[in-house]
């Protein structure tokens, strides 16, 4: 019986930010203070080929461009690929993801060392 007043305790059982999926700390999920003051890397990562999609001259539709949430590991590739921002047209949100998966990478750098990180990065289509 709980009398009104009187001290409770209650037992709780903290777990690190992340757990549960395998990852922890600020640099292992995206979020909005990701990389803050450059916890993470000091220099994002830059693909090593352009991002550009080829759009044929006879499209009824021209899509606007993908932005994708890019993990780029330390090696230097895609480890996951999401859209972050999408186009107006899901044929070329998929056409941007297929391309990301495939991209190598210079990787991000921290303290002059490789590291994995996650960059949003923009996907613009071309007329042919």
């Amino acid at each position: 019986m709980i009398t009104a007043g009187a001290p409770s305790s209650v037992k709780v059982e903290l777990q690190p930010l992340g757990s549960g999926d395998g990852r922890s700390g600020p640099c292992e999920v995206f979020g909005p203070a990701y990389n803050f003051d450059n916890i993470c890397f000091d220099t994002r990562p830059v693909p090593l080929s352009q991002t550009r999609i080829p759009v044929p001259a006879d499209a009824s539709v021209f899509p606007r461009q993908a932005i994708l949430l890019i993990h780029v590991s330390q090696e230097g590739t895609t480890l996951e690929a999401r859209v972050y921002g999408p186009s107006n047209l899901d044929t070329f949100n998929n056409q941007a993801l297929d391309m990301a998966k495939n991209l190598r990478w210079n990787p991000a750098q921290k303290n002059g060392e490789p590291v994995d990180a996650w960059v949003q990065w923009p996907f613009q289509p071309v007329r042919q």
